[in-house]
């Protein structure tokens, strides 16, 4: 594992902060859960937040990665941490070890890693001890995961209570209700295995060389040839051209930019207009370009639907539009395209939530 530049990190503790990521917290080893049970852990645990809080039900969680001293065990997807300044000691961060904590368990903020943190790689192989190490660790952190398995019971118990109550909390949390009934409470909420939204994008998000029938070049231009699209004038068709160009060049900040400027382009061109699209997606523009997007996809003209509804999928992903990913990656899976089978292998890794 590389930590070349773990040693430059510095830390804030002055105050406590509102809950945020790359926190690093203190949890509770003793708490009430939502079935007023005490739950008691073999110890507190130093926790690292990777997500914002989030609502469920009538309580907040955040998504948490355990953090553990027992670095001899570290394997490619651990986060090797040598800095003794954030909690007294070296540590590992155990990104397979992700898993949901309702917020009232986090009870001493500690410090906050304020550079990015090292990209994480998927393990070639786990030895008998570090696999034993995992299996301790999850077994250890389960009353963790017991604040928000505890809410998901509470609710089911309330869903079954009346056929109204069960109507109600089905359109509420279908993803929820739906899969605890398939797969069990337990898997919907750890979900093992499961990658990260942003590490999933990165997974599968490619761009091909653009189709567009162009018959001219930049080059032919400066020579003095002309350059003509139909319903563009000579300019606009310029730097269409020239945005291309880019695009194949992989510099899709800078096509945005200069597709941007032509007016009305979505009603001159869908095409052009779908590649403007994919260029904001890749140069992190996600709300404009799932706003394009969705609007191509409503196109009955267009004739890159395959395309637009995965390239949407993956926007969505990244925005943690869960649900409305998975509508499009099923409808991609359906039907016989060239995108059915990233659509599979995207389903099987993504989150329900």
């Amino acid at each position: 594992m590389k930590d070349s530049n773990n040693n430059k990190k510095i830390f804030k503790s002055d105050l406590k902060p509102e809950i945020g990521v790359n926190q690093i917290w203190l949890s509770k080893k003793i708490y009430s859960d939502k079935l007023d049970k005490e739950i008691t852990g073999l110890n507190e645990y130093y926790l690292l937040v990777v997500s914002e809080p989030l609502s469920l039900d009538d309580s907040n969680f955040v998504r948490v990665q355990p953090i553990s001293d027992q670095i001899e065990y570290k394997a490619d997807d651990d986060i090797h941490i040598s800095n003794t300044k954030f909690i007294g000691f070296p540590f590992i961060i155990e990104t397979w070890n992700e898993q949901p904590v309702l917020i009232d368990l986090l009870d001493k903020y500690i410090a906050t890693l304020e550079d990015p943190l090292p990209p994480v790689f998927d393990p070639i192989s786990l030895n008998e001890q570090q696999t034993e190490f995992r299996k301790s660790e999850i077994r250890n952190t389960g009353f963790l995961r017991q604040s928000v398995l505890s809410l998901l019971s509470r609710d089911e118990q309330a869903i079954g209570s009346t056929h109204q109550s069960r109507l109600t909390k089905l359109i509420r949390f279908p993803q929820i209700a739906i899969a605890a009934a398939l797969i069990g409470i337990a898997l919907i909420i750890w979900q093992p295995g499961k990658m990260q939204n942003e590490k999933l994008y990165n997974n599968f998000i490619a761009t091909y060389p653009n189709e567009l029938e162009i018959d001219i070049t930049s080059e032919e231009i400066l020579r003095g040839n002309e350059c003509f699209i139909e319903g563009f004038t000579t300019n606009e068709c310029e730097t269409i051209v020239l945005a291309m160009e880019l695009y194949d060049s992989q510099d899709y900040e800078n096509v945005a930019t200069i597709l941007e400027r032509i007016n009305n382009l979505k009603e001159k061109n869908e095409e052009i207009f779908f590649y403007l699209s994919v260029s904001q997606l890749l140069s992190d523009q996600i709300q404009l370009s799932i706003y394009n997007l969705e609007y191509l996809a409503s196109s009955e003209d267009f004739k890159y639907t395959a395309d637009v509804k995965f390239y949407l999928a993956l926007a969505y992903i990244k925005n943690k539009n869960l649900n409305k990913a998975r509508r499009l990656l099923k409808s991609l899976e359906r039907n016989n395209n060239q995108y059915s089978g990233k659509a599979t292998l995207i389903l099987k890794d993504m989150r329900w939530f």
